[in-house]
């Protein structure tokens, strides 16, 4: 599902800048919104936190029975991933990382993607390869209209350890969409990013307690997935730590 949502969006076919910056970082925001308004209509607000770049748009069609609404919402947000990246590659600000959130007039969903400016380019240069692009590409649906609230209220700048955090908890959490058996055991857990704290990564779950069979395969997905982003990102995070519903320690782990 993951690979699926990230060929939706299109290739980034235009070329970097040679000469001055296309988008001055004291215009890039705004720009962005024109861009996206005058190929899209649709509206947005854009956020510039540090090194961090925020797209929120409203779009139609998320929820929507009929298949082309739902195309068309893809189309909108494929076109918002390609231009906030186009308006950052083509400028002169020191952004790193981008984040688009997309969600229905309800708010009562949330399509997210993030993703690191140097790792488009370590792809666009034949650095690495399709596939490992891809899989660093935070890509996130989220329920609940205080979920959604709260992640939307977050706008602090993103950090190398807390992209590598979340890539981790958004490629365990995606499991639901390779393998519905496998997936159903962690769905229910309703697994979220909390933070890093004294290198360790907090993650957060809706989930009251768990039974050692659930224990052990969120072990083994964790440890598989921490192990596969921490050799790609050179980061603090030397411990997961797994709270329940009430704050209390779940699973802890070395990795």
């Amino acid at each position: 599902m993951k690979k699926l949502l990230l060929l939706l969006i299109p290739p980034m076919f235009f070329m970097m800048s040679c000469g001055g910056p296309t988008y001055p970082q004291q215009s890039a925001a705004e720009s962005l919104k024109q861009l996206l308004k005058k190929e899209t209509g649709v509206d947005s607000d854009v956020f510039i936190v540090g090194n961090t770049i925020y797209l929120d748009m409203q779009i139609d069609g998320l929820l929507s029975i009929e298949e082309q609404d739902f195309k068309s919402s893809q189309e909108v947000f494929s076109a918002a991933v390609s231009n906030i990246t186009r308006v950052v590659l083509s400028g002169d600000s020191q952004i790193k990382y981008m984040t688009v959130n997309a969600y229905p007039p309800e708010q009562n969903l949330l399509y997210r993607h993030i993703q690191n400016i140097d790792d488009f380019k370590a792809f666009y240069y034949g650095r690495i390869s399709r596939d490992d692009y891809f899989s660093r590409n935070v890509l996130e649906i989220k329920s609940g209209k205080e979920n959604v609230r709260k992640i939307l209220s977050d706008k602090s700048e993103i950090t190398q350890d807390s992209f590598a955090a979340m890539l981790i908890v958004s490629e365990v959490d995606n499991l639901v969409y390779k393998n519905p058996f496998l997936g159903t055991v962690i769905n229910s857990l309703s697994l979220s990013y909390g933070g890093i704290e004294n290198g360790t990564l907090i993650i957060n779950t809706k989930a009251s307690k768990m039974d050692s069979e659930t224990k052990m395969i969120l072990e083994n997905a964790l440890l598989k997935s921490a192990r596969n982003f921490l050799k790609k990102y050179d980061t603090s995070i030397k411990k997961i730590e797994v709270l329940d519903v009430s704050g209390r320690l779940s699973l802890s782990l070395n990795v």
